[in-house]
């Protein structure tokens, strides 16, 4: 919890990115390349993106979807961040921005944050079946908000698709909702 009484609500959006991609290079499709400043629609976003929270946070039959309904207090932190479902090692994704299109009064404008860990570093089965061989620094781009009155917020969650050596591809948004109680 938030030293106000807040809790904190993170927002993890699992992004099918080869798989947009794949679609996006064949015949006929409709996903464009977008810019930074025009993403385009990400249509179909229900086979790509799954977005999760706790599931105390979302209402019913929206978990794991892309059109997922959080449910939270006012004066709770919003945090979203995205990885891919390769977790980034063959194309990977970066949310860069929450643009609030309906409710901009209900939440304070998101912000960007880097974030620095640690994760687990483990050893290969070669080297010791798996087992645990130290840590390593870890960092992540978040984006962060605090509900501020009652109501419904539409957002669109805006992201890019980068190849293996940081290159950007492609720019997408597609938008879910927020329930302030």
């Amino acid at each position: 919890m938030a030293s106000d009484g807040s809790s904190f609500v993170d927002i993890l959006t699992v992004i099918d990115a080869k798989g947009i991609i794949n679609d996006m290079n064949s015949p006929g499709t409709q996903l464009g390349r977008g810019t930074r400043d025009y993403p385009s629609p990400l249509y179909g976003a229900e086979k790509y993106a799954f977005m999760l929270v706790k599931r105390s946070e979302s209402k019913p039959d929206t978990e794991a979807t892309d059109e997922l309904r959080v449910s939270v207090s006012t004066n709770d932190i919003l945090r979203w961040r995205t990885t891919s479902m390769t977790m980034n090692t063959g194309y990977g994704v970066l949310l860069y921005d929450v643009h609030i299109s309906q409710g901009d009064d209900l939440v304070r404008t998101p912000t960007r944050y880097v974030i620095e860990g640690i994760v687990p570093k483990p050893k290969s089965d070669k080297d010791g079946n798996g087992l645990l061989d130290g840590s390593e620094p870890y960092q992540d781009a978040i984006l962060q908000s605090t509900a501020r009155s009652p109501g419904e917020v539409t957002y669109q969650l805006r992201f890019m698709i980068v190849d293996r050596t940081n290159n950007p591809i492609a720019y997408f948004s597609w938008d879910p909702f927020i329930t302030i109680s």
